[in-house]
């Protein structure tokens, strides 16, 4: 039996609409490795984007409050890099 290349069933499998958003999320982890600083890399993780919301997890409180202090320089960053112009990042400062 021949073993046949997965390449071209795998490429069409993920031009499929419903991989949008896996699409969305590796842009993002990608863009995000490369406007933080290590410390910040080292200390945060993409988790997932829900409704042009990207949401990161940190190690701690205090990381978290760093990246609250930079949240619209990192949103900006973030925006100007991405592919998928439908995917716009967005802040709430919620009450």
């Amino acid at each position: 039996m021949a073993f046949t290349s997965l390449d071209k069933p795998l490429a069409l499998l993920t031009k499929k609409k419903h991989w949008t958003y896996y699409h969305q999320y590796v842009e993002i982890c990608s863009i995000w490795k490369n406007i933080v600083t290590h410390n910040i890399l080292i200390n945060t993780n993409v988790l997932s984007i829900n409704q042009d919301i990207v949401y990161i997890a940190t190690s701690s409180t205090g990381w978290s409050q760093e990246l609250s202090f930079q949240k619209c320089s990192l949103l900006k960053k973030i925006n100007q890099q991405l592919l998928y112009t439908s995917c716009l990042l967005y802040t709430s400062d919620a009450a």
